[in-house]
């Protein structure tokens, strides 16, 4: 095989830089969690000289450390011999080699958020597996709403794990046309419909609503937020900063919410629960 992998221990501070700027030079991109930092991996064709990235990477990493007073660790690189299947592993497109492994999911970057370099991103992802294992049904036979789409890469994520009807909204145009497209490109055509709408507009109910969102929005929407979960269904609540996410929990807990799960660093969290009137 003639896949390798570039992989660094990267401080919150430095994760989006790290993830953009690789972005432009690997064949596939997947985020870790430790206890303190996160894991930034990196697939990499052998013809495009694995070695020759990781020094790149490593010197932008020690330019941009030097203002943060920040030590960073060398790069390693290691060849992929084997890789767990169910791994999701983000594919800037268009890209001549595609990795054999993992949960492929491409995204065609435009000025939508949503490439799998924020935080809560790589929560909600995460937090979308876990649901899948908990109540798979709910996955696969449920109706899924993703409120603001973004790339509609949360969209995506569910349908590789084998949703059959989501419906992602947005009320940013480009948003709505980065989202088409990326469903496109990923061949999910008539799982994934998108839709310019807010959720106030919608009078449907979810098994499963993703809501990667920010604090302000949270709050004023979370009363009709909740009320389009069907009984005993969940909500992913992404985009909360730990200044913010007690206050917009205890709206939604108001509005039937019940806590499962927190995913956090030390600014941004995300959280999945269950609603229940």
């Amino acid at each position: 095989m003639n896949w390798f992998m570039v992989h660094t221990r990267i401080p919150l501070n430095l994760l989006e830089e790290a993830y953009n700027y690789l972005w432009g030079f690997i064949n596939g991109l997947k985020l870790e969690k430790t206890d303190n930092e996160f894991v930034l991996k990196g697939f990499i064709y052998e013809k495009n000289k694995p070695d020759k990235l990781a020094k790149k990477l490593h010197a932008f990493l020690n330019f941009n450390a030097k203002t943060l007073n920040l030590k960073i660790q060398t790069p390693k690189i290691s060849r992929v011999d084997h890789y767990e299947d169910d791994d999701f592993i983000i594919i800037p497109y268009p890209s001549i080699h595609t990795p054999p492994f993992g949960t492929k999911i491409l995204i065609q970057r435009g000025r939508a958020f949503g490439i799998g370099s924020h935080p809560c991103t790589f929560y909600c992802l995460h937090g979308l597996k876990e649901l899948y294992k908990i109540c798979p049904d709910k996955i696969i036979n449920g109706k899924i709403l993703d409120a603001g789409c973004g790339t509609g890469i949360l969209s995506i994520g569910a349908a590789k794990l084998g949703a059959q009807n989501i419906i992602g909204i947005d009320i940013n145009p480009e948003a709505i046309a980065e989202a088409e497209n990326n469903k496109k490109i990923n061949n999910f055509n008539k799982e994934i419909t998108i839709m310019k709408k807010s959720v106030t507009e919608l009078s449907d109910e979810y098994d499963i609503i993703l809501a990667n969102l920010y604090g302000n929005l949270h709050i004023e929407i979370s009363s009709s937020l909740c009320k389009k979960v069907k009984p005993g269904g969940y909500i992913i609540l992404g985009g909360m900063n730990l200044l913010q996410s007690k206050d917009i929990l205890a709206t939604y807990q108001q509005n039937g919410f019940s806590l499962i799960k927190t995913y956090q660093d030390e600014e941004w969290c995300t959280s999945v629960g269950n609603v229940n009137f």
